[in-house]
């Protein structure tokens, strides 16, 4: 740590998580210097360190906050690594715990990866699990009615139209009543 050197700091740090099993002090001074270095090597650019370190992270017992960080740390350096199914993976945990509105925001930026990849049936679960999270959330209500038009899902499509239509004013509603009497 003295010498700056953060990838020796987190090979020892991994050696010393590995014999410090039950330590509850160890185990949180480590997690605090692994949060630091896995931040530290990502502005850095190196990828490799930093997945190092963010994985090493959320395989400790953290608070669930804490987790959500990690987890979200994980999948933002996962993707920059070109490692889109390894970024989906930590969004959906990091979806898990801490407070709502940044599970809600890890579940948004997991849908719009599996748009990216034409994943549209489990861009319609990402944003099914938002809904449920925070119901009528804007963007997950648009990127739902969007992912059902391009699966062609209609029956789907029609049942989120008409929810969302009976939610907004008249004005509003208007449109989305027209594209429901043309499904039906």
């Amino acid at each position: 740590r003295q010498s700056h050197d953060e990838p020796a700091e987190l090979a020892a740090l991994k050696l010393v998580l590995a014999q410090a099993r039950g330590d509850a002090s160890v185990i949180a001074d480590a997690a605090e210097r692994l949060s630091l270095i896995a931040r530290n090597r990502a502005r850095a650019e190196d990828t490799a360190r930093a997945l190092e370190a963010f994985e090493a992270l959320v395989g400790l017992p953290l608070e669930p906050a804490e987790r959500f960080e990690a987890w979200h740390g994980l999948a933002q350096v996962a993707q920059t690594a070109g490692n889109t199914r390894r970024a989906e993976e930590a969004l959906l945990e990091a979806s898990k715990q801490g407070p709502v509105p940044r599970r809600v925001e890890a579940l948004l930026e997991r849908a719009e990866l599996q748009e990216r990849r034409s994943a549209f049936e489990e861009a319609v679960a990402s944003f099914t699990v938002v809904l449920g999270l925070a119901p009528r959330q804007a963007k997950a209500t648009a990127g739902l009615i969007a992912a059902l038009r391009r699966l062609g899902d209609w029956q789907g499509l029609a049942e989120v139209l008409s929810v969302e239509a009976a939610h907004l004013p008249r004005p509003q509603a208007i449109p989305l009543y027209v594209e429901l009497a043309s499904l039906h």
